[in-house]
């Protein structure tokens, strides 16, 4: 068993992962580790459309508590560089007001430059999903 993989025992991914088209939009909730984050962007970046994705949207409004934090965001920085050789164009928007996880987004900025991903938190959906889709189309229903 991987490091990175949970025991048929423990729970479930706390991440709802919904493919809309063009990019991503993926709702965390209840408490988040570093697992969870591992595992989300596995899927995201094993996704057969991954090089067509435009954008991908956060929403991480419903975690209640987390044990991520600014160690595994560099690590997770790092992962973004293969994941970018295949798809280098790719905005990212993180939602959320919660002064616990602020911080630990902003550790994404240089991270997602490094990369060349463009990025942005944002306070609100409306915000998130303006800015990540500036083209304007339409977006599945559910995904506000």
């Amino acid at each position: 068993i991987s490091c990175f993989t949970r025991k048929a025992w423990e729970s479930a991914m706390p991440i709802v992962i919904d493919y809309t088209g063009s990019g991503v939009h993926r709702v965390f909730s209840g408490h988040i580790d570093f697992v969870d984050v591992f595992q989300a962007n596995g899927k995201v970046w094993g996704h057969p459309d991954w090089h067509k994705f435009r954008y991908m949207v956060d929403d991480l409004r419903n975690i209640s508590s987390t044990s991520f934090n600014r160690d595994d965001a560099a690590l997770t920085g790092k992962m973004h560089i293969p994941a970018a050789s295949s798809n280098p164009r790719l905005r990212v928007a993180a939602i959320s007001t919660d002064p616990k996880i602020l911080p630990v987004l902003e550790e994404f900025r240089p991270l997602m430059a490094d990369v060349g991903w463009q990025y942005r938190v944002c306070q609100t959906s409306e915000e998130a999903w303006d800015w990540a889709v500036p083209d304007g189309k339409p977006r599945q229903a559910g995904a506000n």
